[in-house]
């Protein structure tokens, strides 16, 4: 019996290969910001920036908030859901063909 989608969600969103890409990821990012990283380390951040300019743009144009440092917090969370969905992808790979799914070092 497979787990509840709410239990599936948070483990998804705290296990460690989730942590291990989110830290990934920061570490991509402060290379490429600090200019010592080659422009091909922004492939992988491109996803979630993207997500972040364009929500905050929609913040600004359609809701009026005009906030200056609202893309640094956007651009976070989108990292993190990238981790969480790279995580998840992770975990489905690595449980692929087990009968349970449970991983006692991603409990």
């Amino acid at each position: 019996m497979s787990a509840p989608p709410v239990e599936t969600a948070r483990r998804a969103a705290t296990s460690r290969a989730t942590l291990g890409v989110f830290a990934l990821l920061l570490a991509a990012w402060a290379g490429f910001a600090a200019g010592v990283a080659p422009g091909e380390l922004f492939f992988p951040l491109f996803p979630a920036f993207a997500a972040a300019f364009f929500l905050d743009t929609v913040a600004y144009n359609q809701l009026g908030l005009r906030a200056p440092r609202l893309f640094y917090p956007l651009a976070f969370a989108c990292l993190y859901a990238e981790a969480v969905c790279v995580g998840w992808v992770v975990r489905r790979v690595r449980t692929r063909g087990e009968s349970t799914g449970d991983r006692p070092e991603d409990a």
